[in-house]
C-alpha cells in the first residue's frame, strides 16, 4: 500500500511529509475521498483533509467532467477541529 511505504520512508529518514492526492476508500461503492495526508518523522498520520468542493465542468465541443460522479466530499465540521497541523487546499479555477 503506497501509505505504508510513504510511513516507512518518513520513519526511516527522520522526516515530515505531505502527500496529496490519495484516493480514499469511503463505505458508499463506486465513490472515493480525494484526501491529503501529513505524515509526521514517526510514519504516523497527524492529519487529514478530504476535498470539499468538487468541480463540475461542461466545455462546448468538449469534456464533460463532474467530480461528483465518483468522489464524496470531505466533511466541512473537520476543518475546525483542533489538531497539530491543519490542512487547507485551495484552487482557483478559470473556465473560458
Amino acid at each position: 500500500m503506497l501509505t505504508n511505504f510513504n510511513a516507512d520512508l518518513a520513519r526511516r529518514l527522520g522526516l515530515w511529509m505531505s502527500l496529496g492526492g490519495f484516493h480514499e476508500r469511503s463505505d458508499v461503492e463506486g465513490k472515493v475521498f480525494n484526501s491529503h495526508l501529513i505524515l509526521n518523522e514517526r510514519g504516523e498520520i497527524v492529519s487529514v483533509y478530504r476535498k470539499i468542493h468538487m468541480f463540475k465542468v461542461s466545455i462546448a465541443h468538449g469534456p464533460n467532467l463532474d467530480e461528483n460522479k465518483s468522489t464524496l466530499a470531505g466533511d466541512v465540521s473537520d476543518i475546525g477541529r483542533p489538531s497539530t497541523v491543519k490542512l487547507i487546499s485551495l484552487f482557483r479555477n478559470w473556465y473560458l
